[in-house]
């Protein structure tokens, strides 16, 4: 007996077609690690201009990571010589110790020259033979940085020098001693601010800690209610098997990893116009396939719930649950970073992202537009796509949490993170979805994914 509604398998009701058959290969082309295979289709120059580490220039995301970790130290090392009988002073070996995974992961000459000056600020003593400073000078190969920096260490250096050295390693220039070995001139604007950095960051921990508690307790006592039939969430499998909001799904995938390729060999606008495309097509793409618009954003959650105040609200409380539901994640990450140890020869974890990168080197306007993409436009898309198409489409055909798992781990692989990051951020998604059942509107999803951006690339914002 055919389901009501049906002709044939395919059925007169647009909204119980099937997926097109290209939709799982578009997701997959989406998911192959360009970043590795372009460079074997670039002409030969090109190909060793990318391959080529950036050892002087500004810009990149490590780098900015590396001043970061490097201010935490400084904050570190100022807290007790601030206050010298506070206990927090700390000892030249807890130093050295603290400073092994910027050596383990230093890499080009940029790197091991703020790394010279670092060690040389915070005044680490080695054993008799074993100073590793003479190792690391051998790093330098460029004359010009070579000589500023054995410069600083040996007598230091004027402003003039001091000028000269900044394009190199930028703030790591404040830490050189000036001529005649005294203090740096701007030593307590330097130990201030990185005070106020560390102080800062371990505010926003305490402070996520807290939530993370509170969200934890919210999530356990609604999901015991839920369980237990005393309330339901809003979101309900529609029973259609709504293929068009795959293929709409899959079209976004595919668009933006098409305009990215495109770019990578004619130029960036070209990248510009595929993001362009990739949100309106798949838009649209409903229409196409027979089905109102109205239709459309009903199934997405492109609606207001229960009013919009009710629904932002419910996105902040919500986003105390995601933080409960990524802290299994970050774990997940740290566990597979630990074991990943005993597998290479170099620290391994999560890559940072580029985003930090703009932000740390980038002016005002810069930063502003970072602050827009990651806590406006990527929200905004993200849910409207991993949790309204995809996971509506999911959900008519298995339980949430493999649902909200399948969508999350893509929804991660997608990031340019690195595989360590995948169990983090796929958690993430898995909390979004949980909003996304709970309230069915998208607004909240949204609202929550927007908070966590915005506070990450506010605290970047202020630390770096």
């Amino acid at each position: 007996m055919e389901e009501a509604g049906f002709e044939n398998g395919l059925g007169t009701d647009p909204r119980n077609r099937k997926a097109a058959w290209w939709c799982w290969p578009l997701i997959v082309f989406a998911l192959l690690p360009f970043d590795r295979i372009i460079p074997f289709f670039l002409p030969a120059e090109q190909r060793e201009k990318i391959e080529q580490p950036i050892e002087i220039a500004p810009g990149n995301a490590d780098w900015s990571l590396f001043k970061f970790q490097s201010e935490i130290l400084v904050g570190s090392d100022s807290l007790g010589k601030l206050a010298p009988y506070s206990g927090a002073k700390q000892t030249d070996s807890q130093i050295g110790q603290q400073l092994e995974p910027l050596i383990e992961n230093a890499s080009g000459e940029r790197q091991w020259a703020a790394l010279l000056l670092l060690d040389n600020f915070l005044e680490v003593e080695y054993p008799e033979g074993n100073a590793p400073i003479d190792e690391w000078m051998q790093e330098l190969e460029d004359e010009p940085l070579r000589a500023l920096v054995k410069r600083s260490l040996e007598g230091g250096i004027g402003e003039d020098e001091r000028d000269e050295l900044r394009p190199y390693v930028g703030w790591f220039a404040e830490l050189a001693p000036s001529t005649g070995g005294a203090e740096p001139p701007n030593i307590d604007r330097i130990r201030s601010k990185s005070v106020v950095v560390l102080l800062v960051l371990s505010g926003f921990v305490i402070a996520g800690l807290c939530l993370l508690v509170v969200g934890a307790c919210l999530l356990v006592y609604h999901i015991s209610t839920t369980t237990n039939g005393k309330r339901e969430n809003t979101f309900q499998p529609s029973g259609l098997r709504n293929g068009y909001l795959f293929e709409a799904f899959s079209l976004y995938l595919g668009l933006v990893t098409l305009g990215a390729l495109a770019g990578a060999f004619v130029g960036s606008p070209v990248t510009i116009i595929g993001y362009v495309a990739a949100v309106l097509v798949p838009l649209f793409w409903p229409r196409m396939r027979g089905i109102s618009w109205g239709e459309f954003c009903q199934a997405i959650g492109w609606h207001r719930g229960k009013g919009w105040m009710r629904e932002i609200g419910a996105g902040v409380v919500g986003y105390m649950g995601v933080l409960s539901v990524a802290s299994i994640g970050i774990m997940l990450t740290a566990a597979l970073s630990f074991l990943g140890q005993y597998f290479a020869e170099n620290e391994v974890g999560p890559e940072p992202h580029p985003i930090i990168g703009w932000i740390d080197e980038g002016g005002f306007l810069a930063k502003i537009a970072c602050l827009f993409l990651a806590a406006g436009f990527a929200p905004f898309f993200e849910e409207t796509f991993f949790r309204g198409t995809f996971h509506r489409y999911l959900r008519e055909r298995m339980r949430f949490i493999w649902a909200a798992l399948l969508a999350g781990v893509i929804f991660a692989a997608l990031h340019p993170q690195g595989l360590f990051a995948i169990p983090a951020l796929a958690s993430m998604g898995v909390g979004f979805a949980l909003i996304r059942e709970w309230r069915d509107s998208l607004v909240a999803p949204m609202v929550a994914h927007a908070i966590n951006n915005g506070l990450l690339v506010g605290l970047i914002w202020i630390v770096l």
